[in-house]
C-alpha cells in the first residue's frame, strides 16, 4: 500500500517520494514527470497515461481506473494524482 500524506508517499513507511502541485520526484529529488487532470507525463514532455471515463490508458493497455487508484491512500488526491504515483513509484 502506497500512502500521500501531504506532499510526502510512503510505502510501508518509509519515504519513496514526494508531490511539489503537479510534479512527481522520486526520494532523492529526482523529477519523475508530471500530471494535468486526465494525463500523466514523463519529464520529456510524452504521455505515458490518460484517464479516459472509468478507464486507463497506458501502455497499449485499458485498464479500469479503480484498479489503478485501489492501492493509493490519499484523501483530498485526485485521480489524476494518484495515476501518476501509481506510473512512476508502482503501487
Amino acid at each position: 500500500m502506497v500512502e500521500v500524506r501531504g506532499n510526502d508517499i510512503y510505502r510501508a513507511g518509509v519515504k519513496i517520494g514526494w508531490l511539489n502541485q503537479n510534479r512527481l520526484y522520486d526520494r532523492t529529488g529526482k523529477e519523475l514527470g508530471y500530471f494535468t487532470s486526465d494525463a500523466v507525463y514523463d519529464v520529456k514532455g510524452e504521455r505515458l497515461a490518460r484517464i479516459e471515463g472509468d478507464y486507463v490508458y497506458a501502455g497499449g493497455r485499458r485498464i479500469e481506473l479503480e484498479q489503478v487508484i485501489h492501492g493509493i491512500a490519499a484523501i483530498g488526491l485526485s485521480d489524476a494524482a494518484r495515476v501518476a504515483v501509481s506510473t512512476f513509484l508502482g503501487v
